[in-house]
């Protein structure tokens, strides 16, 4: 999937800049295009509504109240097993102190999405 808005690593961002904490970082993806904020399912909503045609469509139900309310679930369980999903690697695990306490957590590897005006 192409899109012309650059993705960066939240932890390589000026995320104070972006009126962001690293909570909100760490917890969920991120989308800030100047006058909108989203997380999540919302955040990448926005993304793919910035691709092409096809995934146009797709952002934008996914970024309908019920589409972002049905995929929540969907995003933690990814989120909680990042390091398993194809290309994903041993950074993308948990801190070990959370894997081995068996702790539940929404941490996600997230991106700080933002559009260029």
């Amino acid at each position: 999937m192409s899109t012309s808005v650059p993705v960066e690593p939240w932890q390589f961002t000026d995320i104070d800049a972006l009126g962001l904490t690293s909570a909100e970082c760490d917890t969920a993806v991120q989308w800030i295009d100047g006058t909108h904020r989203a997380a999540g399912p919302a955040a990448i909503a926005a993304l793919l509504r910035t691709s092409h045609p096809g995934w146009r469509l797709v952002g934008r139900i996914l970024g309908t109240r019920v589409g972002t309310a049905l995929t929540w679930p969907f995003y933690r369980w990814v989120a909680r097993n990042r390091d398993r999903m194809p290309g994903g690697t041993a950074a993308c695990a948990l801190p070990a102190a959370q894997r081995e306490a068996g702790e539940p957590s929404h941490r996600s590897e997230s991106v700080t999405l933002s559009q260029q005006d």
